[in-house]
């Protein structure tokens, strides 16, 4: 669902396009499923893979988070605004695009 979630998006805002066979709505959707859903999982189980190193903890752990002002309830301000602003390209994609989309060169 997480790739699905950019893919609807984009059929709004147009920001990317794929090259190659055209597929019928069907066929798109079980072709690429599978692609799609091993995109966050390798991030994520590579994130991990990098943060298991020894030499990775050494290098890094004594970093410690950056915190700013505002706490919590900042943060889900910023995360709410986000979500707002993505759901509003479904919404109004011709008045967001205008604004916010891709320029061309």
């Amino acid at each position: 669902m997480f790739w699905w979630f950019f893919e609807y998006l984009n059929r709004f805002v147009q920001n990317w396009y794929y090259v190659g066979e055209a597929f019928g709505p069907w066929s798109y959707f079980w072709y690429a499923t599978l692609p799609f859903a091993t995109v966050l999982p390798a991030v994520l189980s590579t994130r991990e893979l990098v943060r298991s190193c020894a030499g990775v903890q050494r290098a890094f752990g004594h970093i410690t988070p950056v915190s700013g002002p505002g706490g919590r309830w900042l943060s889900w301000t910023v995360l709410a605004l986000a979500a707002a602003g993505l759901a509003g390209i479904g919404v109004w994609p011709s008045i967001l695009s205008r604004f916010f989309g891709s320029r061309r060169c």
